[in-house]
């Protein structure tokens, strides 16, 4: 869950990706062909400040991989 803001430049969106690669290399937790995407749709209670998610999207390989044109729907609100 993102809170607060979105990363506002590139240094902070490394940061934020780092923190989802060291979750996702906790053993056993995720494939390590996961794929995230980050999401403006919030959940149906959010805590207060909540401007998104980043979530584990499926893997490249294997019965979850994403398909092509898998991100083409999914636009970002803001640039």
């Amino acid at each position: 869950m993102i809170s607060g803001r979105w990363p506002d430049s590139t240094k902070e969106w490394a940061q934020l990706l780092m923190v989802a690669v060291r979750v996702a290399s906790l053993p056993g937790l995720l494939s390590t062909t996961t794929v995230f995407g980050a999401r403006e749709e919030l959940p149906d209670e959010p805590e207060p400040g909540t401007v998104g998610l980043v979530l584990a999207e499926g893997t490249v390989f294997g019965e979850s991989a994403i398909q092509p044109g898998y991100f083409a729907d999914h636009q970002p609100l803001h640039c």
